[in-house]
């Protein structure tokens, strides 16, 4: 989780966008914790045999990240393994 998060805010400083928490890894960290029993929507998604949001979410931070030639592996891998559970499902 933090190597992902990290990849995305370091997209997100190339692009001059200023974050408004001080500690993005903190604020992730405290919000994971906040939800931690809940079923995750994309899982939801996957249960239900739907597409998820990886493309929204991950997709995003990749398509950004290509515009500065940034190496993004955990982002990638995420997305193609959410892509590989909605195509094969929750066995994949």
């Amino acid at each position: 989780m933090r190597r992902a998060v990290n990849e995305a805010k370091s997209v997100v400083d190339r692009k001059g966008i200023h974050l408004i928490y001080p500690d993005h890894l903190q604020k992730v960290e405290t919000v994971c914790n906040a939800t931690a029993q809940n079923v995750s929507s994309m899982l939801q998604d996957i249960r239900n045999k739907k597409k998820t949001e990886i493309d929204v979410i991950s997709g995003a931070i990749l398509r950004e990240g290509k515009e500065f030639e940034l190496d993004l592996p955990i982002n990638q891998a995420l997305t193609h393994l959410i892509h590989l559970l909605e195509k094969f499902g929750q066995n994949a």
